[in-house]
């Protein structure tokens, strides 16, 4: 018994990335709606476009270390080594050459403008900051972050 799937190209496509939503919810997706649609129309994972896109791909950036993927063992960025060290500016600069690394190597749609760390002692953490820009849509985003002895949030 042969099965058929066949697939249909939307006639419009007004965005230029498109990732699965990290939380992998299900919505109902009508006929021809997207870019490769099953003809039945029946529910398909919820699907994140541009800079939303990018924005989970930094996110699984951030929180994977390396050698946590097993095809490839040197994707993430492991920078819990810095939760016991010193809050000062000198690890912050440690940082955010770790940040800019991983980014330059692992998400090439983007490029960044800066990236902001503000230091504070007190409450032992840091304030981060990431200016990219995305050329192919022209578009400038900031991503703010707060790094503690619980780990990194994005």
């Amino acid at each position: 018994m042969a099965v058929s799937i066949k697939f249909q190209q939307s006639k419009k496509d007004d965005y230029r990335y498109s990732d699965l939503a990290l939380d992998l919810q299900k919505h109902k997706t009508p006929y021809g709606s997207s870019n490769l649609t099953r003809v039945s129309g029946d529910s398909d994972i919820k699907t994140d476009f541009d800079e939303h896109a990018i924005a989970n791909s930094l996110r699984n950036l951030f929180s994977t270390r390396p050698k946590q993927r097993l095809l490839d063992p040197e994707y993430g960025l492991d920078i819990t080594q810095f939760l016991f060290e010193n809050v000062n500016e000198f690890t912050a600069r440690l940082i955010a050459r770790k940040i800019d690394q991983g980014i330059r190597k692992y998400e090439p749609r983007v490029t960044i403008n800066f990236i902001d760390i503000i230091v504070e002692e007190e409450q032992n953490r840091y304030n981060i900051s990431i200016n990219l820009n995305i050329p192919s849509i022209n578009k400038d985003i900031v991503y703010q972050s707060i790094f503690t002895e619980n780990g990194f949030t994005i």
